[in-house]
């Protein structure tokens, strides 16, 4: 099996002694710049957590999420229809799940992804 990793690099910048920062992040060659910016999450990487139970739909409601990793945890039911909401999603790892049904047509709608893994699942 051969797995595509997209390699993420973070610059940040931050000013005086508040929460504000200033985010160049670096992704498959372009560079994207946040500025004064509190709460932008555009990678998720919650792999390797023992999570437990059905991955929550709420998470799929980040539509400017790029990269998504839930891999080696104890994630159970079905992928939410609700992924398809995920337009910027460019990486998605669920691998090493305990993942079942079948993937929703709706990922069809993900016209950036360039990286899915679903292995070591029911699916």
């Amino acid at each position: 099996m051969v797995e595509a990793r997209v390699a993420f690099d973070y610059q940040l910048f931050y000013e005086d002694e508040v929460d504000l920062m200033d985010v160049i992040q670096v992704f498959k060659g372009s560079e994207l710049e946040y500025t004064k910016s509190r709460y932008i999450v555009v990678n998720m990487d919650l792999s390797s957590n023992k999570l437990t139970r059905e991955i929550p739909v709420d998470l799929t409601a980040l539509a400017s999420l790029m990269g998504l990793n839930l891999t080696h945890n104890h994630l159970s039911g079905s992928i939410p229809d609700s992924i398809g909401n995920m337009k910027a999603l460019a990486s998605l790892d669920f691998s090493d799940n305990q993942l079942s049904g079948t993937i929703p047509p709706s990922m069809a709608a993900l016209n950036f992804l360039s990286s899915m893994n679903l292995s070591h699942n029911k699916l």
